[in-house]
């Protein structure tokens, strides 16, 4: 049984036990090996990375988006379980809003290295601003989500999950983060030059994507509340959360592989030049048959057996391998939308090669353990939300 803080002298309560320092101890190291593999885009620039005039967007934007996503998930998850007062989760709720914070602080790392002069986006951005876009909404909704994701990580800490103001300030999440998903949709959706990312089907791919992903991440971080059990109060707690959270990762993933297959058969039957041949080329790639049947087939599997769904190693493996499948499918969206000349259509004599290089993986890494870390902080220093916060960290 771990012994916290305040179960020993009445001060805030912080766990002694030793996930979080794992925890940071991993997202410290990883980051400097990240930091160390992105270094040459301080120096060189954008021709540190592999990505050229053809491949605009390569590896760091399908990872920038895949954690912006993923906050938005987890935040959407973290929020849920607040509005329905459900004391069980007074442990999580903080933890993953910190978690979903550094989600996003990492996604903001990977855009701004992604750009290939950081510093340039804090006055570029403000300056060039096409009301126009969504790409600029997208930008004022994530805004707003984060303020509020910060502001309700106060209040939880010091007023506790039943206060009025925190409950508002979920509602308002629930509300930033719907928009900032659908504008990351539309970022895409709207693009009618570029024929595999164009349509309004394109933000519900996004919002399936990112719940997806969001409840996997809950469904591996609810594991660092099972060393609380040492109450008859606690065990309760986490059974209740084992009753539904398993089950609601199993319907978003069966959700998400509907809109997916979808959006492939409709990409098969697509008339529209350059459409067909991308995703004729999917279905020839390696990459994507990991994605469906280790990234979807497998913990849907996982999660479709009642007997396997309570046990922590079947969640902890499906909820990763979501992860890496949700992963690549980002990664292929935003890779297929080039990968035909614009304005060639059908008539070209090949595909536009890319191959993310070690500057591009760093670069992602630095948003993924500084997520790590943002999390390790949140687990070692932060209070239970509820109204009792005596029994747990």
């Amino acid at each position: 049984m771990s012994i916290t803080a305040e179960q020993a002298g009445g001060t805030p309560a912080r766990t002694s036990n030793l996930v979080p320092y794992a925890t940071l101890a991993v997202g410290i190291v990883g980051l400097i090996i990240a930091c160390a593999l992105a270094l040459p885009v301080l120096t060189e620039g954008g021709q540190a990375m592999a990505m050229g005039s053809d491949m605009i967007w390569g590896l760091p934007v399908a990872g920038y988006a895949f954690l912006a996503l993923t906050s938005m998930g987890v935040s959407l998850a973290a929020a849920t379980a607040l509005l329905s007062g459900r004391t069980e989760w007074h442990r999580m709720t903080p933890r993953l809003f910190a978690l979903a914070l550094g989600l996003s602080v990492g996604a903001i790392f990977v855009l701004n290295l992604e750009l290939g002069n950081a510093l340039r986006s804090l006055w570029a951005i403000p300056t060039g601003v096409q009301l126009r876009s969504p790409l600029v909404w997208m930008g004022l909704a994530w805004t707003a989500y984060m303020v509020l994701v910060i502001a309700i990580l106060v209040r939880l800490h010091t007023a506790g999950s039943q206060d009025p103001v925190t409950r508002r300030l979920a509602v308002g999440i629930v509300v930033a983060g719907l928009a900032a998903i659908g504008t990351q949709g539309l970022a895409y959706g709207m693009f009618a030059f570029r024929p595999v990312w164009y349509g309004m089907g394109t933000p519900l791919y996004f919002f399936v994507g990112a719940v997806a992903s969001g409840l996997a991440v809950t469904l591996i971080a609810a594991q660092s509340v099972r060393r609380f059990r040492g109450s008859e109060a606690d065990g309760a707690e986490w059974r209740s959360i084992q009753a539904y959270l398993p089950a609601a990762f199993a319907l978003a993933l069966a959700a998400y592989a509907a809109v997916l297959l979808a959006r492939i058969i409709g990409g098969l039957w697509a008339p529209t030049a350059g459409v067909q041949v991308v995703y004729q080329e999917f279905l020839r790639s390696p990459l994507f048959w990991i994605e469906i049947v280790l990234g979807l087939v497998a913990p849907l599997v996982l999660m479709a057996r009642a007997a396997w769904r309570s046990q922590p190693w079947a969640q902890v493996t499906a909820g990763a391998l979501a992860l890496i499948g949700l992963f690549i499918a980002r990664y292929e969206l935003t890779i297929g939308g080039q990968m035909v000349p614009l304005l060639k259509g059908t008539w070209i004599p090949g595909f536009i090669e890319y191959s993310p290089n070690a500057v591009e993986w760093g670069i992602v890494l630095v948003g993924v353990f500084t997520a790590l870390i943002f999390y390790g902080l949140g687990d070692r220093l932060l209070r239970s939300a509820g109204p009792d916060r005596g029994r747990g960290a």
